[in-house]
């Protein structure tokens, strides 16, 4: 047993060491306990994603429906076009309707393309940040030593 003096400076030290000990545990607790509210964070994000994506789905079904409706107006109205034109003489009033329902159907189409472009800017950005989330999510499956989901 080493000298009182000695052994008082060593249990000094050994306190001290717990102390700091303490600290760093209080530190480990309060970031684990920052770590589990943002997990708690993440879990409400990927709820709302398992409901996003379905629905985006039905989006694009959606868009995807507005577009063949749209194909089979102007199919309808392309015929309409050709029948006049095989007719010898125009008719004032076919005329009027034809270029009335012309014009229809151009905004119609400049409506169909501005939805369509918000789709292609919405699938980007949506699909870059999945890309982004999915290269995470292999980078933490790696530092915990996991298989890449």
């Amino acid at each position: 047993m080493p000298p009182r003096k000695d052994w008082k400076r060593i249990l000094n030290g050994m306190l001290q060491d717990n102390a700091k000990w303490r600290r760093e545990h209080a530190r480990w607790r309060e970031e684990v306990q920052q770590w589990q509210q943002e997990i708690n964070r993440l879990t409400a994000v990927m709820f709302r994603l398992e409901r996003a994506v379905p629905e985006y789905g039905d989006t694009l079904k959606a868009h995807a429906f507005s577009i063949l409706q749209h194909e089979l107006r102007l199919r309808h109205h392309e015929k309409k076009l050709v029948s006049a034109l095989d007719q010898e003489t125009a008719d004032p009033m076919t005329a009027e309707i034809l270029l009335s329902d012309h014009q229809e159907q151009a905004r119609h189409h400049q409506a169909v393309r501005r939805r369509h472009q918000e789709m292609v800017e919405i699938h980007r950005e949506a699909l870059n940040e999945i890309r982004r989330l999915t290269r995470l999510a292999d980078d933490i499956a790696g530092e915990l030593g996991e298989d890449a989901v």
